[in-house]
């Protein structure tokens, strides 16, 4: 970032400061764009790694966990599991 402002002010046509200025202020918004798109990325991933987990399947009438198997109707309330 710094080298950025250095050069930015160097090929700047006016003076050297408002060189730097605008260098910051370009550099500012360029690492924020990509900060900003990083972070969507982040989010998305975690939203994928979220549907990917098991999830242990609940009784709708009870709420409590179904062992594993093929159960047609809950083990604990008898509500049909099966919609």
């Amino acid at each position: 970032m710094i080298v950025f402002c250095v050069v930015l002010a160097l090929v700047w046509p006016y003076d050297f400061v408002s060189g730097i200025i605008t260098a910051m202020v370009v550099g500012t918004v360029v690492v924020f764009s990509v900060d900003r798109h990083y972070r969507s990325e982040e989010f998305k991933i975690l939203g994928l790694i979220q549907q990917m987990t098991f999830q242990i399947p609940k009784c709708p009438n009870c709420g409590k966990e179904i062992p594993q198997g093929d159960f047609e109707f809950c083990p604990f309330c008898g509500n049909s599991l099966k919609t």
